[in-house]
Parts: structure tokens; sequence; C-alpha cells
């Protein structure tokens, strides 16, 4: 095993490293190598003056860290260079500090800068959703899909349904966007709020309401890219609710309603608040849980998603399980101490109760869509029409995944936003032109 000497000069210390069994005229040869200096000039001993002189032959006896003294008369540079361990004085010299501008920095300014880069996380705060109800049919629907694969890669799906009025969330329909998987990756190859079925579900006046993420078996719940995946629909939720909300107060002021609060007053709580993560995964063995799968809540902190939202983090490139400050000179504070990575579970909350029963209006009945195995057809339109035939009308369209297979039929801005508020309805009378197209295009006489 080599080690490593070090060589005190008249121009500073050098490092070179060796056999533990190096000669003097092996080391000689090699220092004026490296140290582009001339062999016939330089000379090494054990003590600054140079009379402490090495033996020629056989080994020095050498250790691992010795200090030894190199002679010698040329004028050079040294070729170890000083590195300056200072963070605070590498960020002046040549980091974040500089490019600031400031020249003059003091222990107050540096602070304060600090605290700007620093993520305080603490003990998570109680959920804003007290609950969590999910249609049986939707949720068995995504459960059976998964365990039809094995649970081999990982998929996610959008809840739609309502926020209610007693804090938590009611799921009608489980849409699966198109994406793209592996079992350790999840891609949206659309905007799931520009797809045709967020529009068709806002028709039957279902709003976006939470995720779900399913996986293969594994050590722990969440990689920090599905955070930040839930993170990101969490805040375009929120977005989209903050945006509704500001276009319905002119029309409530013209209508007289109550004026809106006063400046200085607290925001009114946004039912968004209240968007839920849903996480799929297999039962293990030993746990006491009935069934081959399990569905847990959990809900995003709003500290990550204020974090997401500034790009502050990602996920490591070694442990999936642990988010990494995207800039070096940022860092977690956890229980007072500083670290560029923290774990999942500084940024979610879990949502324990999931027992309230909930049976949407909705059906789970047609394919789901983008589903590859099984895929939204002509033919499966004629199956589904066939096997309902004598039902009301407005009751056989009762699926959201068969509405949105029809908004590739019917027009989008026209057709559907009827069609769809007769069937919230429950208005058959108004779909008997629709019936007749969709015979037409299933090939039903």
């Amino acid at each position: 095993m080599a080690i490593t000497l070090r060589l005190r000069t008249k121009d500073g210390t050098e490092r070179v490293t060796v056999d533990p069994q190096i000669s003097l005229p092996a080391l000689l040869d090699l220092v004026a190598e490296q140290l582009k200096l001339d062999r016939q000039e330089i000379s090494v001993t054990r003590d600054g003056p140079g009379r402490d002189h090495l033996p020629h032959a056989g080994s020095l006896g050498v250790r691992h860290g010795d200090m030894l003294f190199l002679h010698y008369h040329a004028e050079r540079e040294a070729v170890a260079r000083y590195e300056e361990k200072d963070p605070f004085k590498r960020l002046v010299s040549e980091g974040e500090l500089r490019k600031l501008g400031v020249k003059e920095w003091t222990l107050t300014t540096f602070l304060d800068y600090r605290s700007q880069r620093e993520y305080k996380l603490g003990k998570l705060p109680d959920p804003r959703c007290l609950y969590v109800s999910v249609d049986a049919g939707a949720s068995n629907s995504f459960l059976g899909n998964m365990q039809s694969v094995n649970f081999a890669c990982q998929r996610i799906g959008l809840l739609y349904g309502r926020f209610t009025d007693d804090g938590g969330v009611q799921v009608d329909a489980i849409v699966e966007p198109a994406q793209e998987c592996t079992d350790t990756t999840i891609a949206l190859a659309e905007d799931p709020f520009a797809s045709k079925a967020h529009a068709v579900a806002g028709h039957l006046g279902l709003q976006l309401v939470g995720c779900i993420f399913a996986h293969p078996p594994r050590a722990y719940a969440f990689a920090i890219n599905e955070v930040i995946l839930a993170a990101r629909l969490h805040q375009r939720a929120l977005d989209a609710a903050r945006e509704a909300a500001a276009d319905a107060q002119p029309a409530a002021a013209a209508g007289g309603a109550a004026a809106a609060p006063a400046e200085g007053d607290a925001p009114a709580e946004l039912p968004a608040q209240r968007f839920v993560t849903l996480k799929a995964r297999l039962v293990m063995e030993g746990e006491a849980i009935e069934g081959v799968a399990t569905v847990e809540a959990y809900q995003v902190s709003e500290q990550c998603l204020a974090l997401v939202q500034a790009d502050a983090f990602k996920q490591s490139a070694t442990d999936a399980r642990c988010a990494k400050t995207a800039k070096s000179d940022c860092f977690f504070v956890i229980e007072q101490k500083e670290s560029r990575k923290a774990t999942a579970e500084h940024f979610v909350t879990r949502v324990h109760d999931m027992s309230r029963p909930y049976a949407s209006p909705l059906r789970t009945a047609f394919p789901v869509e983008n589903r590859p195995t099984q895929p939204q057809t002509q033919q499966s339109l004629r199956e589904y029409l066939l096997r309902r035939r004598g039902e009301p009308f407005a009751l056989v369209l009762a699926d959201l995944h068969l509405l949105v297979f029809v908004a590739n039929i019917l027009d989008m801005s026209t057709d559907m936003p009827v069609l769809c508020h007769a069937v919230a309805a429950g208005d058959s009378g108004q779909l008997e032109g629709f019936q007749m197209m969709l015979h037409a295009f299933a090939e039903i006489e």
C-alpha cells in the first residue's frame, strides 16, 4: 500500500506518494521528476539544517505522513497550493457573496444572508384534511390494475371529487393521465390540467382533490421525486382555486354580495389546501392489514410547497429517499444541525382517517384511459352500451372514463358541457340526441 510523505522546502510543503520500502536514490528520482528539479542539485534529510542525512542503501524506513526536508537552490513555485477551507472566504472571493456585489461583509450581514439559505425543518403541523373517503369502485379499479402487473412499475392517478364542508375529501374517480413509468420513475406525458379528462371532470362539477402513487415493494414511503410531483400538482390546484376566487369577487360585488375581506385580514382558507396524496402499495408480510394491497393518505406540508416552488431541493442522485439542497450554500436545519440532505418524512404528514365509506354516483365500468392493456376503442364502447341497453341513458353515461372517451367523438366546447351537465343532473331527457349519435358511432341499431 502506497504512503504519502511530506517534503518541507524553502518554497512550501510538497507531498509525494511512494512505496513504503523506497530507497533514497528512488526517492530523489521521483522528486526530481514530479517537481521538475535537477536530480544532481537536490538532497533530502530528516532535519531542517540538512545535517541528519538518510542512508543511501536500503529502505528509508519511512511511514505514512512523515516529514522530510528537501534542499535545492533553484527558484520555483510550490506545486501544492493552500486550499482555503473557510466557506465564508470562498463565498466572498468566488461564490454567491461575490455575485451580490457587496465588498464589506459583517457578521450581521452574513447571518442575514445565511438565514435566507437555511430551511428549518421542525415538527410537521397537523394536516388540513381531516379525512379521505374514496369510492370503492374507483379504488378497486386502480389497485386491481396494479395487482395485475404485480406492482412491477410505478403509476400515478389523479383524484377527482369534492372538498366536503366538514374538512374532508371525497374521491369520485381516479383518472390515469398519459405517463411513462419504470419501477423507479414517473413522467407525465402531458399537462394534466390541459387534458380532456380535467375538462370533463370540471363539467361534471368535480375538482382535482389529490393524486395517488403506486410503486413496487420498497422500504420507504416516498421517493423525493414523488413528493416534488405531488407538491407541483397541489400548487397548481391552489393557483387554479385562487384564480377562480378572484374571478368570482367582481361578480359577487355586482350582485350585492358581501364585500371582500379588508386589507390586513387573514385570507380565507381555500378548500384546495386540503389536496391529498394517496399511496397504494402491497401489504408486506407480517403487517396487521387485511388484503393484498392497501392505500394510505398523506398531505404535503405548506413549507414543502414553498420549497418546491422555489426549486430549493431535488432528489439525491444516490438515495431516492433523500432530498438534497439545489445549491451548495443552502442547508436544511434539523434539530439545530445543518445538512444538505433530508428525508421525505420532513415534507409529508399522514392523514389517518380513511375509514368513512363513500359511494360515488359515477361508475367505474368502462376501460380506464391510458392503460396499455385495456385500450378505449369503438368496440369497447359498443360492448358497454349493449350491456346497459334499456337503462336510463344518464345512468349509462355516469362513468368519467366513458365520458373522457366520448370527448374524442363529440365537440369539446359545445357538446360536452351540455352532455356532462345532463349526466350530473340525471336528466336523460336531454340526452336523446347524444344517445342516437353514440349508438351510430358504436354501430348499434
